[in-house]
């Protein structure tokens, strides 16, 4: 990932393939898609907006990350409540 930008309440990242690596699979299709992180208040409360540029249906591997994806925000959630988080399935 290369941070395209960063901020208080705005995190945006792209995927690159790492130096002398040949991307295949679920990697190649996410080759130049961007994720993008923003916090919002909302009166007394947070919001967390994400945002996975170029992630669309049309990809193989749309069901697999949008399950991940499901699941990783469910642990930020977590873990902003709770303080325990779950980033990886159990």
């Amino acid at each position: 990932m290369r941070v395209l930008e960063a901020g208080p309440g705005r995190v945006v990242w792209e995927s690159v393939a790492p130096d002398g690596a040949e991307p295949t699979g679920h990697t190649l299709e996410w080759l130049g898609t961007t994720m993008e992180f923003d916090i919002v208040p909302l009166g007394a409360c947070t919001q967390l907006r994400f945002r996975h540029a170029g992630l669309t249906p049309r990809l193989a591997c749309w069901d697999d990350c949008a399950a991940a994806w499901r699941q990783f925000l469910a642990s930020i959630q977590a873990f902003a409540e709770t303080g325990r988080g779950t980033p990886f399935a159990v």
